[in-house]
């Protein structure tokens, strides 16, 4: 692999990491307030 694929790997990575980052938080949010509504 070369650096220039692997700095593309890295840059695509963090971008997947901030994208994702915020809807497994509200996703968490959501759940939790699911299950403190049923109990």
């Amino acid at each position: 692999m070369s650096a220039d694929s692997r700095k593309a790997l890295v840059a695509f990575g963090r971008t997947l990491t901030i994208g994702i980052l915020p809807l497994l938080i509200s996703f968490t949010f959501i759940v939790s307030f699911k299950v403190l509504e049923v109990l």
